[in-house]
């Protein structure tokens, strides 16, 4: 009787898994040790160049070549760039000169308000209110000097490029890492397609359909956050603008403008603009009905964004919950800063996709179904 060969096993796909997800483990491990160095503005890049990708594609369909488009979209830049900095910003400093001027009449006459009601509420209360008018007087105008000072503007900015270039080495790098960035961005911007390409090729074919899904849902929540933000903020900073015209204080359309662009981080904007516009209509014209027409105007603008703007511009296409947004930037603050501020809605967006077909998987599953 012939000896019977044992059949060979094949092996689970766990442990197929398992043998394949340790091989990345370790490639990607030795990959993000060798470009330590130079990956956050490797990180920066993709990230501009994700960005980029939709405008590049609108003027391709008009004819342009990925490289034409990039270059038109760095010109755009460039102008505008150039207009913020000889145009918008010395008006800035004019009107900030003016208001340094004006702000000890302006606290003069505030003091003749707030004194006979701080001495009222001391009598009535039997408590004594802090409230140091004089020393506000002799100190804000100099502050607020100082922001247009040009000598002291100077000598800090050289008390800090002289820091910087003492530092040697870590100038250098700084100074290459700003220069690989536009160059990282043109080229992962020209070859964003074929990156993708490359990717997907990489995955198995049985896993692509269920991978284009979760990228294609991610790439739409994504993409219509940034286009319903920006659209968002340049709305909203003309409707402050406006608002805040009309009631008469100084650096109007620079509070609104600056307000709507804060907007990209949820409710910063508002309470920025709320503060600063307060502030300078006490300044300009005492407690009246300027402060309320300041406060008038953000609750009317966030009024119209909740009930109109947001919901026709943005719509459900981010899918997230005004409670998981809160969450969500207060999280992305304590962990990255202002970074994590900046990605928490977008990250969000993606991880609940993810999330979603992860669900999904578990329902389908075997051991969901018994």
């Amino acid at each position: 009787m012939p000896e019977q060969v044992p059949a060979v096993v094949a092996p689970s796909n766990w442990m197929a898994w398992a043998r394949w997800g340790t091989v990345a483990l370790f490639v990607g491990g030795g990959l993000l040790y060798a470009t330590s160095g130079v990956l956050p503005v490797l990180f920066a890049s993709a990230v501009v160049a994700y960005l980029l990708d939709r405008p590049i594609r609108f003027l391709g369909a008009r004819g342009l070549s990925r490289d034409g488009a990039f270059s038109v979209l760095v010109a755009v830049g460039t102008t505008l760039l150039v207009v913020l900095v000889t145009v918008v910003a010395p008006s800035i400093a004019h009107q900030i000169g003016e208001l340094s001027v004006q702000l000890k009449p302006a606290l003069l006459g505030l003091r003749t308000q707030v004194e006979p009601l701080v001495a009222r509420i001391e009598a009535q209360t039997g408590q004594k209110i802090p409230l140091d008018v004089e020393g506000i007087m002799d100190v804000g105008p100099t502050y607020v000097r100082k922001l247009i000072d040009a000598p002291d503007a100077r000598q800090a900015a050289q008390d800090w490029l002289t820091g910087f270039f003492g530092s040697g080495l870590a100038f250098a790098g700084s100074l290459l890492q700003l220069a690989l960035l536009p160059v990282f961005t043109y080229y992962l911007a020209s070859e964003w397609p074929r990156i993708l390409d490359g990717v997907d090729s990489m995955v198995p074919p049985r896993h692509r359909p269920i991978l284009h899904e979760i990228a294609s849902e991610i790439h739409r929540r994504i993409g219509g956050f940034i286009e319903g933000q920006v659209t968002l903020c340049v709305i909203l900073g003309v409707l402050y603008s406006i608002g805040l015209l009309l009631t008469g204080i100084d650096l109007a359309v620079t509070i609104g403008m600056l307000s709507g662009a804060l907007f990209v981080v949820p409710y910063l904007g508002t309470v920025v603009g709320i503060v600063l516009s307060s502030l300078l209509a006490v300044l300009k014209f005492g407690v009246d009905w300027h402060v309320l027409g300041c406060l008038g105007t953000f609750a009317v603008v966030q009024g119209l964004e909740g009930s109109v703007l947001t919901p026709r511009i943005v719509g459900k296409r981010v899918g997230l919950h005004p409670l998981v947004v809160m969450v969500a930037v207060v999280s992305g603050g304590g962990l990255m800063g202002i970074w994590g501020v900046l990605l928490a809605v977008p990250a969000t967006a993606a991880l609940s996709v993810l999330a979603g077909a992860l669900v999904r998987g578990y329902r389908q599953s075997r051991f969901f179904g018994g």
